[in-house]
């Protein structure tokens, strides 16, 4: 019995040393692709088009890591699976990275960070409505995921509508975001202004966390999550496409003008479509990880981005994204550790219920003995 509870309750240390050095090695890499893909907004590079590169990069990359190690447990595609990879690559690539590079062009790489931190809190509120998520509102584990989903989204409001006055400056005053549509070629929605950023990282968060709901059951048909990966990428490049040519016809907003526009699109594509993602899912998959322990990183790039942004960006840092980044960070303390607790408990139970059936039987036997 002592062997089942320490199994279901402990790791080896040198397995959760590896496991924690490689989640903390995919926060610094998206947190690297946040700050770079700011770099190439601010050289001019149309957010669209910025987004298709991406894309079309990962899926080269995806496309034959996932032949190659998914060729034995991959089914055959069928007409089903195609459209919900479709459906896949327009909410989680197409909507997300449209509302994503409009949100980080028109506030900054820390707030856009900060509010990204909200999205398991959206993920874990569709859960709820759609029921792939319990709740036990009497249960100290329930009450810990509404607060700290209540406090999560909270500070998302907050940091949408409060902007607040300066905290910390660098040598240069003010804020890049407002010079950057004139270039990339928002200044033909007339988006303008710091709150409809704001707005649309709200609509990443939720893009995302639809994203995350509708792929589990297609991930149960399709055992195979490289290659739905690889598909979304294929289908939101195209979508992707089609709205650059739609926006601006010019061939010119296809041309990579500077080398930091060149770098900064194939580490979107190869480390934050690829290397991230994959780091991800291996941590979800592990018996050791699971969503917990991965989404429990995710404030963790709020604070590498950070730091980035004030010393690389020249960003401002405002009372009121240190405010809405505070409660954000601990309501998703609160959720994650909630979702770790009534794990345990559930390996608790479980454990119990290997050893509780021979209850019975040696109280069966016991009362033999005394007749």
């Amino acid at each position: 019995m002592t062997d089942i509870y320490a199994s279901a309750l402990s790791l080896p240390q040198p397995s959760r040393v590896k496991m924690h050095l490689m989640l903390i090695v995919a926060q610094l890499g998206f947190a690297g692709f946040e700050v770079l893909a700011r770099v190439a907004l601010v050289s001019g590079v149309s957010p669209f088009v910025f987004a298709v590169y991406r894309n079309v990069i990962a899926f080269a990359v995806l496309a034959p890591v996932s032949y190659f190690f998914e060729k034995t447990k991959r089914p055959p595609l069928t007409l089903s699976i195609i459209g919900q990879l479709f459906i896949l690559g327009l909410i989680g690539v197409f909507i997300n990275q449209v509302t994503y590079f409009t949100g980080l062009s028109l506030t900054s790489a820390t707030f856009t960070s900060a509010m990204l931190n909200s999205t398991p809190a959206f993920t874990f509120i569709l859960a709820a409505i759609l029921r792939f998520e319990k709740v036990r509102r009497r249960s100290i584990d329930g009450q810990a995921k509404i607060l700290g989903t209540t406090l999560s989204v909270s500070g998302a409001i907050l940091m949408t509508v409060y902007k607040g006055p300066a905290l910390l400056r660098t040598t240069s005053h003010g804020e890049p975001a407002a010079s950057i549509g004139k270039f990339n070629g928002l200044e033909s929605f007339h988006f303008g202004s710091w709150q409809f950023g704001s707005l649309s990282l709200l609509f990443t968060c939720l893009s995302f966390a639809t994203y995350l709901i509708i792929q589990a059951p297609l991930s149960r048909k399709y055992p195979a999550p490289l290659s739905i990966a690889a598909g979304a990428c294929f289908f939101g490049a195209v979508d992707l496409t089609i709205l650059a040519v739609i926006l601006d016809r010019r061939p010119s907003i296809w041309i990579l003008k500077t080398p930091e526009a060149y770098i900064s699109a194939f580490y979107a594509g190869i480390i934050a479509s690829g290397l991230v993602a994959g780091i991800q899912s291996w941590g979800v998959r592990i018996r050791r990880g699971g969503p917990v322990i991965v989404s429990a990183y995710q404030p963790l790039e709020t604070v590498i981005v950070a730091i980035l942004g004030f010393f690389i960006l020249k960003e401002t840092l405002n009372l009121g994204s240190l405010i809405g980044a505070i409660l954000v960070i601990l309501g998703l303390y609160l959720v994650t550790w909630g979702q770790g607790e009534e794990k345990r408990i559930s390996a608790l139970k479980a454990a119990s219920a290997e050893v509780l059936p021979t209850a019975p039987l040696l109280e069966a036997a016991n009362l033999e003995e005394m007749a």
